[in-house]
């Protein structure tokens, strides 16, 4: 059984509290922490000024101080009490502005009248001269139009580095399933920081196993780090899939948006999981858009879905807080990823070996299932059918024509096929016929080998 340890949401808690734009100190300082709680980690870095095409790696961008007070001295917003209500990326500004002045300088969400917005536009803008505040609606109307304002914001932009970093789990091949995540998003939680730590995890989970596949899991910039990575660091990783991870801990659905030609081979599993876990599978950027861009792109080509929940209550504002990551649909979050990477080790295709019609009641096979739970109300805790049903489908009569249908499959099939797809078909847990398939294979009635869906 997963638990939510209290390390881990003393690392995210950590890492929350950092000033992560794209280029700062407090971003290099997240990498390292991440490389620290985790193995075979590394960091890599593209100096500013760098370019691809027409995109370019910003300068560091660093806060002193920041703050707008009204004519009477009071303090309305502080960058030290709330960091995200300055504009991330804001130059330096030091004067009196009136009210008109200042509309030109603040935004606020109607919507969301407690919250301060995360405005992240000069992050990818960052040669526009510009400064902002981002300030509540509630307090926003509480503004006297007839009073000066005085701004007072000290930042420093310098040439600096734009940082990412790379796990690798090696397995016996080389080609690898890359897992994608943002770190950047000051000062929140589920969007970005939350989805990198989900895939940091997963491979903390698999780092004893011995894999097939070689899994990578890279914590990077929104947008620019994935282009970047893509163009200048992926050469010779033998990456033929991706999945970008983000906002596991939100209180709102899953879903899966496809790759751009929404035949990857993650596309396919999650075109199951989604059915066996009842989420939405949406098309390409049908739902949240993010890195999956940036590898589904011309000259990349490497197919790229994105796993997310949808966009939740708290998204880019303030209350966007470890308190308020909802530990149960990260795990359940979890739990799905870990069945993705399940079925890549497992899915194998099933290939006709016997003549005729097998009898699977005989007792030297013993493999006929229904004959197992015809007169069952109380079965044995041993009976390995009941490994893989959930404790409500157990009396349900809809799942034995499942296993008869399954039966019937197995013994009829003159052509190849996997047992993703089969279980697809019949709508049965793809462990339970991952194992049935083994007895199967055991008897030498199929014969059974890993499903490589790649070129050597």
């Amino acid at each position: 059984m997963q638990i939510f340890s209290k390390n881990l949401f003393q690392l995210i808690t950590k890492i929350h509290h950092l000033n992560r734009v794209h280029v700062s100190s407090d971003m290099t300082k997240a990498f390292k922490i991440i490389k620290n709680n985790y193995k075979n980690c590394k960091i890599y870095s593209f100096k500013s000024g760098s370019k691809v095409g027409l995109w370019t790696i910003p300068k560091s961008w660093e806060v002193i101080n920041a703050y707008l007070k009204d004519s009477k001295n009071k303090i309305i917003l502080d960058y030290k009490k709330n960091p995200l209500c300055l504009w991330s990326y804001s130059d330096s500004f030091k004067g009196k502005v009136t009210f008109k002045e200042l509309l030109n300088h603040i935004i606020y969400s109607i919507k969301k009248p407690k919250a301060t917005i995360f405005h992240f536009r000069l992050q990818y803008r960052h040669w526009e001269k510009q400064w902002g505040f981002s300030i509540p609606y509630k307090k926003f109307l509480k503004l006297n139009k007839k009073s000066s304002f005085y701004i007072n914001i000290k930042t420093i932009k310098k040439n600096s580095e734009l940082n990412g970093l790379e796990q690798t789990h090696e397995g016996i091949y080389k080609q690898s399933i890359l897992f994608v995540g943002h770190l950047d998003h000051p000062f929140t939680t589920n969007d970005g920081l939350a989805g990198c730590i989900s895939g940091h995890e997963i491979l903390k989970k698999i780092e004893k196993v011995k894999t097939k596949m070689t899994y990578r899991m890279l914590s990077s910039v929104e947008i620019i780090g994935s282009i970047f990575y893509a163009k200048k660091k992926i050469k010779n990783k033998n990456i033929i899939n991706a999945l970008f991870l983000g906002m596991p801990g939100a209180d709102s659905n899953l879903a899966y948006n496809m790759s751009f030609y929404g035949k990857s081979y993650s596309d396919d599993i999650f075109d199951y999981l989604g059915k066996t876990y009842n989420f939405k599978i949406n098309k390409f950027r049908e739902g949240p858009g993010n890195d999956e861009i940036a590898f589904d792109a011309p000259g990349v080509k490497i197919p790229c879905g994105s796993f997310t929940r949808e966009i939740f209550k708290n998204y880019h504002t303030d209350f966007d807080t470890p308190k308020n990551l909802n530990k149960q649909n990260f795990l359940e979050y979890q739990n799905i990823l870990l069945s993705f990477i399940n079925i890549v080790e497992k899915n194998s295709l099933v290939i006709p070996a016997s003549d005729g019609l097998t009898c699977l009641s005989h007792p030297k096979l013993n493999l006929y299932l229904n004959a197992q739970f015809s007169q069952i109300t109380d079965p044995d805790k041993n009976n390995f059918i009941w490994n893989f049903l959930p404790k409500t489908k157990k009396n349900d009569d809809r799942l034995f024509i499942k296993l008869n249908a399954l039966m019937d499959y197995l013994c009829a099939m003159q052509y190849p096929e996997t047992t993703l797809n089969i279980s697809r078909k019949l709508r049965l847990p793809f462990d339970l016929v991952d194992y049935y398939t083994d007895l199967l294979k055991g008897k030498k009635i199929i014969k059974k080998r890993w499903h490589k869906f790649f070129k050597s």
